[in-house]
C-alpha cells in the first residue's frame, strides 16, 4: 500500500510568497551598503522629496 503524504498546499503558497517579498527586500538591503550610482543620485537630488511629500499626504489623508 502506498501512503500518500499530506501536503499543506497552504503552507506552500504563503513560503513563495514570503520569498517572493524577502528577495527583492534583500537585493535592496544589500545596495544600501554599496557606492551610490547615478540612478540614485538622481533620485535623491529630483525625485525623493516629492515622493516622501506624497507619502505622508497619502497616509495622512487615508488615517484622516
Amino acid at each position: 500500500m502506498i501512503y500518500k503524504k499530506d501536503i499543506n498546499v497552504w503552507l506552500i503558497i504563503s513560503l513563495i510568497l514570503i520569498l517572493l517579498i524577502i528577495i527583492p527586500s534583500l537585493f535592496i538591503l544589500t545596495g544600501l551598503f554599496s557606492d551610490p550610482n547615478q540612478n540614485w543620485i538622481h533620485i535623491k537630488d529630483y525625485l525623493l522629496q516629492s515622493y516622501i511629500y506624497n507619502s505622508v499626504m497619502l497616509v495622512f489623508l487615508a488615517v484622516y
